[in-house]
């Protein structure tokens, strides 16, 4: 059987919902897409087996990455990815009420551009 192809949509605990030719699917992770060194974030691009009962399928692979968004970890070094293969950014402030940041809009466009 050959694998189905989708796109990461959300995380909710152990489950993923991916978009796919067939429309959305709810999936978990199986064989090396679980045991990898990188988890499966929002974007990415997966390979999808159905599960035994029909409900679920399975990501058996992650395809490579084009770009990978990723922040710093509030309590330690390192960093944690958020997202992957990201085209576009858009941010959106309030004018007046909150007031906007600069500084904060200024390390927004710096990780879109790295």
């Amino acid at each position: 059987m050959t694998a189905l192809l989708g796109t990461v949509l959300e995380r909710d605990g152990a489950q993923y919902r991916v978009a796919t030719e067939r429309g959305e699917v709810r999936a978990v992770l199986r064989g090396k897409a679980k045991r990898g060194d990188s988890r499966v974030v929002v974007g990415d691009r997966v390979q999808l087996e159905p599960e035994e009962g029909g409900e679920l399928f399975g990501v058996i692979a992650v395809e490579p990455r084009t770009t990978l968004l990723e922040r710093r970890v509030p309590e330690g070094r390192g960093t944690r990815a958020v997202a992957a293969n990201v085209d576009q950014v858009m941010v959106v402030t309030a004018i007046l009420d909150p007031l906007p940041i600069p500084q904060l809009l200024d390390r927004l466009l710096v990780v879109a551009e790295a």
